[in-house]
């Protein structure tokens, strides 16, 4: 009988938002986005930043409406959990960098929705 660790559970519990993050049903991967605050809340800032933030940098992406629309709600959250400092610090740049290198309307039109949301 093997016992589950906690470690084991957090990377099992990872893995699963990392698919689920690519199903190929849109409301499956708006429900993802929306748990990602939640996720980020419990396992903190350092976990968030190497397994989390790329998934919702990336939803920012997404080729369905709803999808960046939930990521841009749930990034202001995220934003008011680890506070001004540090989306001032390391968010805003990502989303800048990201806008710099989008090619589509889009996805540049999302991110500027998202700076005024992020940055009140």
């Amino acid at each position: 009988c093997e016992v589950l660790t906690v470690d084991g559970m957090v990377h099992s519990l990872l893995h699963t938002v990392q698919n689920l993050i690519m199903d190929n049903h849109w409301r499956i991967r708006q429900s993802v986005v929306e748990q990602i605050p939640k996720l980020s809340r419990l396992f903190g800032l350092e976990l968030f930043q190497s397994k989390l933030e790329n998934l919702i940098l990336s939803s920012l992406r997404d080729s369905v409406h709803s999808v960046r629309e939930a990521a841009t709600k749930n990034l202001k959250e995220i934003s008011e959990i680890f506070e001004a400092q540090w989306t001032v610090n390391h968010l805003l740049p990502k989303l800048v960098e990201q806008y710099s290198a989008s090619a589509g309307y889009a996805n540049r039109m999302t991110t500027l929705h998202v700076l005024p949301q992020v940055s009140g």
